[in-house]
């Protein structure tokens, strides 16, 4: 394991005083890989160890292909300020931590819900939708924790995790037929925020980003290519009232290939993707490793393009880690610390030709820029690779698909302009088979990034919906007013708030059913709204109204 005295110490130091942080593990197919609550991934965060094992572990101390990795994301806004968040590996300081945005992230519950990673599978789900009103029947546990609503009394969005809604009340009730939207034969799904405590990672100010991942794989041993793929999906949501104008996703990994201290990484912008593999024939000697049979590493935007690949070095210099949140927002544009563009060729600083990606030639091509025919390399590779400015407004969604796939060539030859035996770097050419799979297969199966909340079209119309649940609220969506009718017989006295997205009440009012309550909706701006009604004969009503 690559750790040195003083960096466990440090971590120790740090992590004493702090909750333990929870984490889930996805195996479904040829990967095990581990993801931490606060959005972290591949990293044990109390072991600080790597957990990107491929193949499958059979034993102990396996080697991994990825050592941490998670996002960086930079921003600024009309007036010039900046603002950052980053995750590494949470030894020096943190940006993000697990939970929506909220109001009190002290709050017992708050932390007991939301420091968690909720892991579901497909025929889980596919049992619970054919039985879930069978006598007996009772919803398991990763059905029933799925965090379908927040809390919106301590600030937190109503929807929160995707799911169907099938008697489109607003509310995941699973015992009612309601059940998780995942993507996959497994999916494990996190929620995070970069808002509950300052930024000591990157000590930039703050973005109040929420942030939703899902990591999903398939059980596909017939298809190479998905049954060694991790796929994950992010929406990222502007909770502040601010709009950035220069906003800025990144993906950072930092790649070990089994052994650290050996490889090299590189990148191909035709398919959108940063890789790691070893740098000479066999894998080592640091254990644990590979020895003959490496495997190579990638990383793919599948729905936007890498605008940005960058390789750092292990140090403090120009060209090595960043410290400031200057630094991160000048290596997700493609500069290097001191702000001078990454150039072609050698390291990628003090060249003539500006480029945005390092190392981008194929490793066999003698001529081009690959680190193999750089003098300059790093051997602890160490990368983020970005996808291009944009505006981002308050109240907005980003949505980010990514994969990771890897390879290994078996083949005990390979013929190239340099000659036999490079298994190793063979397993890049294998990679690049397979990542075409993998872009093939999401654009051929994913219409849309986002993962989102569904009503279901075949529940009652809404006159048999007034009946069964003892108000009506209409228009909706509504550009005026609406009206809010509650049957007293039903209902009895009712207290009526109205929240925002942001979960600050705008009105609130009580209701015994002897008139309507009628609420002039022109003076709030567009977007969704939540009703909610609270009743002494009936449960919590949550009910969304979009206004135009």
């Amino acid at each position: 394991m690559r750790t040195l005295i003083t960096l466990v110490l440090i971590f120790t130091l740090f992590y004493s005083h702090a909750q333990v942080l929870e984490n889930g593990v996805m195996d479904i197919n040829n990967i095990e890989a581990l993801l931490n609550a606060d959005g972290g991934m591949f990293m044990e965060a109390e072991d600080f160890d790597p957990y990107f094992y491929v193949p499958k572990p059979t034993g102990d101390n396996p080697p991994s292909t990825i050592f941490s990795a998670g996002l960086w994301i930079g921003a600024t806004d009309v007036s010039g300020n900046k603002y950052t968040a980053a995750h590494i590996y949470r030894q020096f300081g943190q940006d993000f931590w697990f939970g929506p945005v909220a109001m009190d992230y002290t709050d017992a519950d708050y932390i007991e819900k939301y420091n968690n990673v909720w892991i579901c599978d497909k025929p889980t789900i596919e049992n619970h939708i054919t039985n879930f009103a069978t006598a007996g029947y009772e919803v398991p546990l990763s059905i029933a924790s799925w965090p379908g609503n927040g809390n919106i009394e301590n600030g937190e969005s109503p929807i929160l995790a995707p799911f169907f809604d099938y008697n489109n009340n607003l509310i995941y009730d699973p015992e009612n037929g309601d059940y998780p939207i995942i993507r996959g034969d497994k999916a494990a799904y996190f929620i995070f925020n970069d808002d509950a405590d300052i930024h000591t990672e990157t000590d930039g100010a703050k973005l109040k980003l929420e942030l939703h991942g899902m990591a999903y794989a398939f059980d596909a041993p017939e298809d190479s290519a998905l049954n060694n793929t991790l796929f994950i999906n992010y929406s990222i949501i502007n909770r502040s009232l601010i709009d950035y104008t220069q906003f800025q996703v990144g993906v950072f990994t930092d790649f070990n290939v089994g052994a650290f201290d050996d490889d090299y990484v590189g990148c191909d912008t035709t398919l959108n993707m940063f890789f790691g593999y070893n740098m000479d024939l066999c894998d080592g000697p640091t254990t644990p490793n590979y020895g003959f049979d490496v495997p190579a590493q990638g990383m793919i935007f599948l729905n936007e393009s890498m605008y940005t690949f960058k390789n750092y070095y292990n140090d403090f210099s120009v060209i090595g880690k960043p410290v400031t949140d200057e630094d991160y927002i000048n290596y997700l544009a493609g500069n290097w610390k001191d702000g001078t563009p990454q150039t072609y060729g050698d390291n990628g600083y003090g060249g003539l030709i500006n480029s945005r990606y390092m190392f981008p030639s194929d490793i066999f091509d003698t001529l081009g820029w690959s680190a193999v025919n750089s003098l300059h390399a790093p051997s602890d590779a160490r990368v983020v690779g970005a996808i291009s400015p944009q505006t981002f407004l308050s109240n907005d969604t980003l949505c980010l698909d990514i994969a990771f796939p890897f390879a290994i060539a078996y083949d005990d030859w390979y013929i190239d302009s340099l000659g036999p035996s490079y298994r190793a770097w063979y397993a890049v050419s294998k990679l690049k088979e397979r990542a075409n799979q993998v872009l093939e297969y999401y654009d051929t199966n994913v219409s849309d990034c986002q993962i989102v909340y569904a009503k279901n079209p075949d529940f009652v119309l809404d006159v048999e919906k007034e009946v069964l649940s003892g108000y009506s609220i209409a228009p909706n969506p509504v550009s005026h007013s609406i009206t809010i009718n509650i049957d007293d017989k039903a209902m009895g006295e009712c207290h009526i708030a109205i929240y925002n997205s942001s979960g600050v009440i705008l009105q609130q009012s009580i209701a015994d059913g002897s008139q309507p309550i009628i609420v002039d909706m022109f003076r709030f701006p567009q977007g969704m709204y939540l009703i909610q009604i609270k009743s002494k004969n009936k449960n919590l009503i949550n009910h969304l109204i979009n206004k135009l």
